[in-house]
């Protein structure tokens, strides 16, 4: 019997993930010794790359605040693509974030073993849409907005969930480069620096570790964002008679460009 293209098709897909899988777990047990500790790419990260878009992920976010929470998968946004702001959405706030990428599945990891859970990590910002009409970041000052708190977390709920708002640039970079506290992370708007901070650390990440995971149950290809302050406002949608409404929002590490997005509404 001649097998149909619909069963072809499902054994290239079979054979396709059993050969990714197979070169994670190899690539795995690479000794960290025979990486260069400050190569922007990680030896495997494009294998595991690869890996993650066969199953669904978390986002967990450690905020400065509170325990954490959970973003889908849907929001990140990895492909570098300009943002196009849905019509409910009048504005953005944002929040700088240091994440790493979880190499070993756990649950209630103590802090001195949670150095072994992750494998890279990298620079990103978390979106917040739905704002209300307020003061933009000009680069000089950065100002929030006055809210009441019952309609400031209801707004923080759904807007996590907002397609394209967690920007987490891939490749990685080697954990051990986080021990070099000269190397500054800058966020531009328009060409502006809004944030910049060379205070990111692995104890920082292992401390938001072994917090989320007393909470959700870390498995591989997660990904652990820690904020670095609270939200703030980015931008807002104008009357259509006013320009410049519009954001190009960059981020850069090591003086390499991590991430280029331009927002529109």
């Amino acid at each position: 019997m001649k097998p149909s293209k619909n069963n072809l098709h499902h054994l290239f897909l079979s054979f396709r993930s059993i050969f990714l899988f197979s070169s994670v777990m190899y690539l795995q047990y690479i000794p960290s010794s025979k990486r260069n500790i400050y190569s922007k790419i990680i030896d495997k990260s494009e294998a595991v790359y690869f890996f993650m878009f066969l199953r669904a992920m978390n986002i967990i976010v450690k905020p400065m605040e509170g325990l954490c929470t959970c973003r889908p998968d849907t929001t990140w946004e990895r492909e570098n693509k300009d943002i196009y702001a849905i019509p409910a959405v009048e504005g953005y706030r944002f929040t700088p974030v240091l994440f790493v990428r979880v190499s070993k599945a756990g649950k209630c990891i103590g802090y001195k073993f949670a150095d072994r859970y992750y494998d890279g990590f990298n620079f990103g910002v978390l979106l917040y849409g739905g704002i209300r009409p307020g003061v933009a970041v000009d680069g000089n000052a950065l100002e929030t907005e006055t809210v009441d708190a019952s309609s400031a977390k209801s707004e923080l709920n759904w807007s996590a969930c907002l397609d394209h708002s967690s920007i987490l640039p891939f490749p990685l970079y080697n954990p051990l480069v986080l021990d070099n506290d000269e190397n500054e992370f800058v966020l531009r708007k328009n060409g502006k620096v809004i944030f910049g901070t060379v205070e990111g650390s692995r104890e920082m990440v292992e401390n938001a570790i072994a917090e989320v995971s007393e909470v959700v149950s870390l498995r591989i290809g997660d990904i652990v964002a820690v904020e670095l302050q609270e939200p703030l406002l980015l931008v807002e949608r104008m009357p259509e008679e006013k320009a410049e409404q519009d954001c190009l929002l960059t981020g850069e590490f090591l003086e390499t460009e991590t991430f280029r997005h331009q927002i529109y509404f």
